[in-house]
């Protein structure tokens, strides 16, 4: 497989492995899809086990706290 990315990533990946950080460009892409993997796992959970937020809507609570700063003088 090969993999095109922009010049400033493509930078970046070959930094991490100058850096000692990674053996090899494969090894950061294999850290990367697996960081991107448990995101989207995360996500696809997250969306069927996600309870309905509880309190006040954030706006009520924006709204309570600016009711006591002053105006400008």
């Amino acid at each position: 497989m090969t993999i095109h990315l922009p010049e400033g990533r493509e930078q970046f990946v070959r930094s991490l492995v100058a850096g000692g950080r990674f053996a090899s460009e494969s090894d950061v892409v294999e850290a990367a899809l697996g960081l991107l993997e448990q995101r989207e796992r995360g996500r696809a959970g997250a969306s069927d086990t996600a309870e309905p937020p509880s309190g006040p809507p954030i706006w009520d609570t924006i709204r309570e706290i600016t009711a006591t700063v002053p105006d400008e003088v």
